[in-house]
């Protein structure tokens, strides 16, 4: 079953193009954030024409709205995109070959809700990276 994608009133304020829909359909078929690059070959593979510059203009617009979490991996400044989903999910990354396995767990202790009600803040969201040397590298 299919998490629910956060924000998709986004085509109240931005005009609905075929790029942008694309995009957010690409995503959806990745399990693991995505590098624009990842994007790209999938456009190439369903035999639709954009640049990469586009991929990226959009996939901030998206990233702005919060339909599309953006992550930068720690050491490479390379960028890696997911929907925003109704549930959080956390990764471990490996530091060498930069492969990402996600948590099927929370390793937060405290909700969101919860953490919210003990500091005073409007919790708006959070990231969990965990950052290590997979089996292969280890």
């Amino acid at each position: 079953m299919q998490d629910k994608i956060i924000g998709k009133e986004l085509f109240n304020k931005h005009k609905k193009t075929r790029h942008r829909e694309k995009i957010i359909e690409i995503l959806n078929l990745f399990e693991l954030p995505a590098p624009a690059e990842d994007i790209l070959i999938m456009f190439n593979y369903f035999r639709e024409n954009i640049s990469l510059s586009t991929i990226y203009r959009n996939l901030e617009l998206l990233a702005r709205e919060g339909i599309v979490k953006k992550s930068v991996v720690m050491d490479t400044n390379k960028a890696r995109y997911e929907l925003n989903r109704e549930k959080q999910r956390h990764y471990v990354i490996c530091v060498k070959c930069n492969s990402m396995k996600p948590l099927d767990f929370s390793p937060l202790n405290i909700s969101e809700k919860e953490l919210g009600e003990k500091t005073g803040y409007k919790i708006t969201g959070h990231k969990f990276e965990v950052y290590g040397y997979c089996p292969g590298c280890g």
